[in-house]
């Protein structure tokens, strides 16, 4: 009963003070998250920063592999070009 009645006389004082408390609950809470998200932003952006490195080098590897099968093809092409000649005879 006690406590209703300084519900009912301090209510805004009592109103004020929980939403004081919850007000500066949240804004630790807002901290402590922006904290936790800071270092999962930096991590997926390591992250990101280590797939395109890898890509990249796989890509090269990539392009090399196409750059060797072009030569080859090139040089099955000038046999097949000289070989013709020879079997049209």
């Amino acid at each position: 009963m006690l406590t209703n009645c300084l519900l009912a006389t301090r209510k805004g004082q009592i109103i004020t003070i929980m939403v004081d408390q919850k007000t500066d609950a949240l804004n630790g809470n807002r901290k402590v998250l922006a904290y936790d998200t800071k270092l999962i932003w930096e991590q997926f952006l390591n992250e990101i920063v280590e797939t395109r490195r890898e890509l990249s080098e796989r890509l090269d590897r990539i392009e090399a592999i196409v750059i060797e099968t072009r030569a080859t093809v090139r040089r099955v092409k000038d046999r097949l070009d000289k070989a013709k000649p020879k079997l049209a005879q």
